[in-house]
């Protein structure tokens, strides 16, 4: 994950291999664990995405980012 990139979305979703997500939460910063980086934020229980489908990168990076 690039911290610069990531540091400037709002939200993150927790999404498994399937495609379905699983969490949303607000993204109130980042802390560093070695080469390893922390989101922090809070979670938005009952966020109507959960459960819904995206389509997934083909990309081998799990992470990515989203302009909404």
């Amino acid at each position: 994950m690039k911290a610069s990139r990531a540091i400037e979305e709002d939200q993150v979703r927790i999404v498994d291999s399937a495609g379905t997500i699983l969490a949303v939460a607000t993204m109130r910063g980042l802390i560093k664990h070695g080469n390893r980086l922390e989101v922090v934020g809070d979670l938005l229980e009952g966020d109507p995405r959960v459960g819904t489908q995206v389509e997934l990168s083909k990309s081998q990076n799990p992470i990515s980012y989203h302009q909404s």
